[in-house]
């Protein structure tokens, strides 16, 4: 280190004797010469009552790492009265091109010099950071110390690229203040008894940092009150709107409303298409880079218990998690989350060593509540329960949306007790059986109530594809098929409901058991719109055969076999 002074008190040649032997003992080989004579000794007559240093530089250079740093503007005053006694300096420099305010106490130098511990207070205070020290220092062959340290900071994110940890670009990192019990050794830096609160999540615990490897490592136990990754491990995220898509039919192609409207022939079936005026998507994937830089700065080994764990809109209760961090790669263990009143376990792998993130997947959870789950998840709000749910799955991408459109996994689902919300099968089918096409719009006031639900879907490239729906309820059963479009957020679906013998039908009824006309449900997956699949009963002709049956038995009068007939020649022409 090289120390420069501008206009100073003292120059070289007027320094105090005791000084000038001091400086001289300071140079190369003075250690054999404070050895021979004993340190404290040698300076035992060394009395400062004021030393100043105005406008001075000090350069540091390591030419093994090639490390350079410089302070400048250093303004400095020093009072010793004797080398037994409190040294104090106080005074200001910029660093960084940030101005900082110092003052500190030593209480005895002679320990120092003796290899003893000696109490040390230190405060820095300044934009990025004010931070308060009071405990020992010991010299010796190692440096050591041990004692209280605060730490409060404006803004953590400004702090970490002033000392050189890069731009950390995600939402949170805003003011923090800590405290804890810091102790420093050669191989070690701890920090126990700790407490942290950085922006409004409150942490506590002891963590290590340790000097080893070419990245520090952190290791330590840790209680937080909450973790939000959308703050602090991803980018900016898309803001939601108030806008929805709503379903149309095209005003040329008015769906028939009556079987009669089926046999004039003049306003046939129309598939349904979704026109969206003025559309802003209420919640879609980032395209805002993803920046991983933070995994670069520490290699990372915690035991985190959190109070609430928050990834984009989905919100879990307290969890126990392990966290390893090694070569910019993150992985994390969840042993126990308790997640929309069920309990999950699993694994979450991120990453970011390469050009691109790569994010991987793999969470069991039992017992949860499917409706504000899957809300919270996809904006899917109309299936309600309580079961399984097994997902693994993996994607890369430079952005949110890379990701989903490189998802490949599979997912299983198992629901009891619940209801497919907004629509009543059983209802639409017996309406198409009485030949009305009505009620096919959701309503809060319909479900479908169903005993169990059962699927499983195979992801591809960001499509999930189902073949095995299965849905058992008193009324009706019901099987599936179909695609989810996780990227563009639209299912194209096809539900097969066959209705149940109905105990409960008047005598002299239409017999409907055993009917089934697949519904089709189409567009966006939180507004799909719904239709009767009458190509789908067409591809089938022992099926066609038996639903223009079923629906014959309510043409009544003479003409009820030739207008059946008329029925599926009108049907056959789509």
């Amino acid at each position: 280190a090289q120390a420069q002074t501008g206009a100073g008190r003292y120059a070289t040649g007027q320094m105090p004797k005791e000084l000038q032997d001091f400086v001289r003992q300071s140079s190369p080989g003075s250690r054999e010469v404070l050895a021979s004579r004993g340190a404290a000794a040698a300076l035992e007559t060394l009395s400062l009552s004021d030393v100043r240093i105005d406008g001075g530089t000090v350069r540091y250079a390591d030419e093994r790492s090639g490390v350079i740093e410089e302070v400048r503007s250093v303004d400095a005053r020093l009072a010793l009265p004797a080398i037994a006694r409190p040294l104090d300096a106080n005074g200001s420099f910029v660093w960084r091109g940030e101005p900082i305010s110092f003052e500190t106490r030593l209480a005895s130098p002679r320990l120092l010099l003796e290899d003893r511990p000696s109490r040390l207070s230190l405060q820095f205070a300044g934009r990025p950071a004010d931070l308060a020290w009071d405990g020992t220092l010991t010299l010796g062959r190692t440096p050591e110390a041990e004692g209280l340290l605060t730490v409060k900071a404006g803004s953590l994110k400004a702090l970490v690229k002033l000392l050189g940890g890069g731009e950390l670009d995600a939402p949170g990192f805003g003011t923090a203040n800590i405290s804890g019990r810091l102790k420093i050794g050669e191989a070690a830096v701890t920090l126990a008894e700790a407490t942290a609160v950085l922006d409004s999540v409150t942490a506590q615990g002891t963590i290590t940092v340790e000097n080893a490897g070419r990245r520090p490592m952190l290791r330590g136990s840790v209680q937080l009150s909450e973790l939000n990754l959308n703050k602090y491990a991803l980018p900016s995220v898309a803001v939601p709107s108030d806008g929805v898509s709503t379903p149309s039919i095209a005003p040329d192609a008015r769906p028939a409303q009556s079987i009669q409207d089926l046999l004039r022939g003049t306003e046939p079936i129309a598939a349904p298409t979704t026109k969206v005026r003025g559309f802003v998507r209420r919640a879609g994937w980032s395209d805002h880079p993803i920046n991983l830089a933070a995994f670069g700065l520490v290699d990372a080994d915690l035991k985190l218990g959190v109070g609430q764990l928050i990834f984009r809109d989905i919100k879990a209760g307290p969890a126990q998690i392990r966290v390893a961090l090694k070569d910019r790669a993150l992985t994390a263990h969840f042993d126990d989350v308790q997640l929309y009143e069920g309990r999950g376990r699993g694994l979450l792998t991120l990453d970011g060593s390469g050009a691109l993130a790569v994010l991987g997947a793999n969470l069991s959870v039992d017992g949860a509540s499917a409706m504000p789950l899957l809300k919270d998840a996809a904006d899917f709000d109309w299936l309600s329960g309580r079961g399984r749910i097994n997902f693994a799955i993996a994607g890369q991408g430079q952005t949110e949306r890379q990701i989903v459109s490189t998802m490949q996994g599979k997912a299983d689902v198992a629901l009891r007790e619940g209801a497919i919300a907004g629509y009543n099968f059983a209802q639409i089918l017996r309406g198409i059986v009485r030949g009305k096409f009505t009620s096919l719009e959701r309503s809060a006031a319909e479900k479908t109530d169903f005993s169990e639900m059962a699927a499983s879907f195979t992801i591809t490239n960001g499509v999930a594809q189902n073949k095995d729906l299965r849905l058992v309820s008193p009324l009706l059963r019901v099987t599936g098929a179909g695609s989810a479009n996780l990227l563009a957020r639209t299912i194209d679906y096809t539900l097969r409901p066959r209705l149940a013998p109905a105990p409960t039908d008047p005598a002299g009824a239409a017999d409907t058991s055993g009917l089934e006309i697949p519904v089709k449900l189409t567009g966006s997956w939180d507004r799909p719109a719904i239709a009767p699949d009458f190509d789908g009963v067409l591809k089938n002709p022992d099926q066609a055969i038996d639903t223009i049956k079923q629906l014959g038995r309510q043409l009544k009068g003479d003409g009820a076999a030739v207008k059946a007939k008329d029925l599926l020649n009108q049907l056959l022409k789509r």
